[in-house]
């Protein structure tokens, strides 16, 4: 029988507590934090983003090579969030899928070629069918969750998320989408400089 499976989340936030401008992509993270951010991908069985992330920033969602020294490549699985099936096959995260396969969850009735779908009925229904499928790879390693405000409160509020990583940027928005989280179920765990910014680390309580 397999281990438990970890799931943790990581999101960047500005100095004052932005997670982007408004329907625009962001830049938030600094070299130091990519390099993290790109090393615990390369050690994620799967990544999972929502539809805004998809649609405004558009990311391939792939471990890049310039962050990483001295260890082999393994892509994560890439799973994108979609209820309402916004999100066309145009975009990056659905290119590509003979080499670096998509996860499509949606309760959109439409079919793209080669993209894995999953009907979302409930937290509990995807969390098991995610782990469900992860197990029949054999890999047991944790799953990434790189959302935005909304998916990620949502993934601290299910109960199955087991950690969080924030990235606090010395960068000021001053307006912009707010970071919005549960902080009634999150534990402070660690908190260290990383280059001009800052990491946290949170348990959260089920």
């Amino acid at each position: 029988m397999a281990t438990k499976r970890l799931w943790h989340g990581n999101i960047a936030i500005s100095e004052d507590g932005f997670v982007s401008k408004k329907n625009q992509k962001t830049e938030l993270s600094n070299n130091e934090d990519w390099i993290e951010v790109h090393n615990i991908r390369n050690n994620s069985s799967a990544i999972i983003i929502g539809s805004n992330t998809a649609l405004i920033d558009n990311p391939r969602l792939l471990v890049k090579e310039r962050y990483i020294q001295n260890t082999k490549i393994k892509q994560p699985i890439r799973i994108l969030f979609d209820r309402r099936g916004r999100c066309p096959n145009s975009l990056l995260i659905f290119q590509d899928q003979e080499f670096y396969p998509t996860i499509w969850i949606t309760n959109n009735s439409s079919q793209y070629d080669q993209i894995k779908k999953i009907e979302f009925i409930s937290f509990s229904q995807v969390f098991n069918d995610i782990n469900s499928y992860l197990d029949t790879k054999e890999d047991y390693r944790p799953v990434l969750i790189e959302g935005g405000s909304m998916l990620m409160n949502s993934f601290v509020n299910s109960g199955f998320m087991d950690m969080l990583r924030v990235y606090q940027s010395t960068k000021k928005l001053e307006n912009g989408t707010p970071l919005k989280l549960n902080f009634d179920k999150l534990v402070l765990q660690s908190e260290y400089s990383l280059g001009d910014g800052v990491v946290r680390t949170y348990k959260i309580l089920k």
